[in-house]
């Protein structure tokens, strides 16, 4: 076993630490951080404000009407701000929309045809290419999870160097937000700092940097 496997299994088990309400007291207490200037909005995920410029890359991954969000100022002027979405969007808006789905490889069915299906590793290549991301935004409302594993793998490679999450905790069994805590955890194994993290459930905020 390699020594970043032996992290992954060391790190945080996942049998016999606590009840639901143990176990959602120890997610929100992990989350919990403020080490950096950061933008807050009710209907955006938080990140860590910087020095943004037209050659910093910026990736949304969102499930949400695009008419609902407050993006910030500071982003959407970005000429390398991308929007992945499912959800169609008015051609006004003048931002770079990419109608895609999150999903597994080998799978590019959708339920309108308007959109397809990918995998983010796929994704983040097709429009960024072998660059680091400088800021990767994810707000799925719970469809987090299912991509944690790919992001992590994405991350131990040093492609991003910010990640904002904004997550859902919608099920009330402790195995769930056991899998929400060991995912994020693993970030730190990755050279990743956890700059802010907000809780206001069902709804967090987390920012991961790489030092």
């Amino acid at each position: 076993m390699d020594s970043a496997e032996s992290r992954l299994r060391l790190t945080a088990p996942v049998f016999g630490l606590g009840s639901p309400k143990e176990e959602l007291a120890r997610l929100a207490n992990y989350l919990h951080a403020a080490d950096c200037s950061y933008v807050f909005s009710e209907s955006f995920p938080s990140f860590c404000s910087g020095k943004f410029g037209d050659d910093t890359k910026v990736a949304l991954i969102t499930c949400n009407e695009l008419g609902s969000l407050e993006i910030p100022s500071s982003l959407t002027t970005l000429p390398n701000l991308h929007i992945i979405t499912p959800r169609s969007a008015p051609e006004s808006t003048g931002l770079n929309i990419h109608r895609y789905g999150i999903g597994p490889p080998n799978q590019n069915e959708t339920a309108d045809g308007k959109w397809k299906l990918n995998t983010l590793g796929a994704i983040m290549t097709r429009l960024f290419g072998e660059s680091v991301i400088d800021l990767l935004l994810i707000d799925m409302n719970g469809g987090e999870v299912a991509i944690y594993p790919e992001l992590l793998r994405i991350a131990s490679q040093g492609k991003i160097k910010q990640l904002a999450i904004r997550g859902h905790v919608w099920s009330e069994e402790n195995e769930n937000f056991r899998s929400i805590y060991w995912n994020l955890r693993q970030m730190q194994n990755y050279g990743y700092s956890r700059r802010f993290g907000r809780v206001d459930l069902p709804r967090y905020d987390v920012v991961f940097e790489r030092k």
